[in-house]
């Protein structure tokens, strides 16, 4: 049954759409009904990381028989895999768990659809890391694709000041923690991409050891951030467990919604790497633009936000059309050649633990 469902073209980018959507309206819906705790929502997510891996083998093995991708202990190599030490994959964990603590952080004082919208600034940032790091000079298109996608992250991150969302309690701050947090996940991707360009390690594999490394480093994170103290906070930390437990335990709205999400992150993760097997890492693109789309739409039908401002249906527009070009998905032959350019030419893909 589930092979016959993911063999239908439209299943895969519309299961990605809908978990991608429910990843941040459930952690938004959660932060609405007082639970002001993104450091355990981080490490929720993180525990829907780790999950992914036995949920991917099942998709993999229905979508794509002939490449099951099979859940073995991590490190027991596989023959066509070449060993390499773990903790080569600590660093990109540690990020990771950075760039999630930052983002939800940000998602609590900033309006949703903006948090969505602002996370395409990964591209940017990934391109100018991958020319200085990895030495890949992109292509003059491409170059102009991230000039307008940090535009627009300028664009909507200034109209969000006028947001209209009342959970959004410090907008300008907000949006600086979601940018710094794609700062961070573009670093993780080119450490990535540099591991996998020198070592043949199967994907799942990676997505265990880092999702492993990461559990672990939130832990110790959460028992310190416990302990720092912090104005305004809950019980005046950065982080308050007891306080946490007692709003997942004493609200079942909470409750659910943080369930909903882990969930929701472990699909968006399976369904996006299926996405870009089973068509390309432009189809991913355009299903991840339709997913702010959709935030958008019920952030304004759940009365979160009143109204749309023209300014940041602008910046939109500019975020948009910077992953369209960047992609080569819109090309512009009169202003750039392209010589047969791969679509998929320096994609910005998203992080293993995304």
């Amino acid at each position: 049954m589930l092979r016959r469902a993911l063999a239908h073209p439209v299943v895969l980018p519309i299961g990605l759409l809908v978990t991608g959507a429910m990843t941040t309206l459930t952690m938004k819906a959660a932060d609405r009904n007082g639970f002001d705790h993104p450091f355990v929502q981080a490490f929720i997510m993180f525990l829907g990381e780790v999950r992914r891996c036995r949920v991917a083998t099942r998709v993999a093995d229905a979508a794509a028989p002939s490449q099951v991708l099979c859940l073995v202990p991590l490190l027991a190599w596989d023959a066509g895999e070449s060993p390499v030490p773990p903790f080569l994959f600590l660093p990109p964990a540690l990020l990771d768990v950075i760039s999630s603590s930052l983002m939800y952080g940000g998602l609590t004082l900033t309006s949703a659809s903006t948090y969505q919208m602002l996370r395409a600034s990964v591209v940017p940032f990934t391109g100018l890391l991958s020319y200085l790091i990895l030495k890949r000079k992109p292509r003059p298109f491409q170059v102009c694709g991230m000039l307008l996608v940090l535009l627009g992250a300028v664009v909507v991150g200034f109209a969000d000041q006028g947001s209209t969302d009342a959970s959004a309690r410090d907008p300008l701050r907000g949006n600086a923690m979601v940018l710094l947090s794609q700062m961070s996940s573009a670093t993780q991707l080119v450490w990535e991409e540099k591991v996998f360009s020198e070592h043949k390690v199967a994907p799942l594999r990676a997505v265990g050891l880092e999702g492993a490394f990461g559990v672990v480093a939130m832990s110790f994170l959460l028992v310190a951030l416990n302990y720092i103290p912090s104005d305004g906070r809950p019980g005046g930390t950065f982080e308050n467990i007891p306080d946490a437990l007692d709003d997942l335990t004493g609200n079942g709205a909470i409750l659910a919604f943080s369930l909903l999400g882990m969930v929701a992150v472990t699909g968006v993760n399976v369904f996006g790497v299926s996405v870009t097997q089973a068509f390309s890492a432009s189809h991913r693109t355009v299903v991840d633009t339709l997913r702010t789309v959709i935030v958008w739409m019920f952030s304004l039908a759940l009365g979160w936000e009143k109204s749309v401002s023209a300014v940041q249906v602008c910046g939109f527009v500019v975020l948009l059309l910077g992953s369209l070009v960047f992609n080569a998905i819109v090309r512009i032959p009169a202003l750039f050649v392209y010589d047969g350019a791969d679509p998929q030419l320096g994609h910005a893909r998203e992080p293993l633990l995304a």
